[in-house]
């Protein structure tokens, strides 16, 4: 498998990674990341796990959330039905 980042604005290459079946798609691969970089990622990637890494390296992001990859509570610690509370929003 080949991970690789690319810098969005000027699409020059960040950083290469050649791997066989694992890791596989993870955050975890990249490690040329500081606290100005935004990372984009598709749900592979919107795992707790990428996000800690992420918060390792200072760097932002937008992610896809897997439905079934973890869970989200409100303050009072009562479970937030993300798909319930979103259904309602129009593109």
């Amino acid at each position: 498998m080949l991970h690789s980042s690319i810098e969005l604005f000027t699409l020059e290459a960040q950083e290469f990674a050649i791997s066989d079946e694992q890791p596989g798609e993870e955050l975890a691969n990249f490690t040329k990341l500081g606290p100005h970089d935004i990372v984009i990622g598709d749900r592979a990637y919107g795992t707790l796990a990428g996000r800690e890494h992420l918060k390792k390296y200072g760097a932002d992001y937008i992610l896809c959330i897997r439905g079934l990859a973890y869970k989200v509570y409100d303050e009072n610690g009562s479970k937030i039905e993300l798909m319930q509370e979103f259904s309602g929003l129009r593109s």
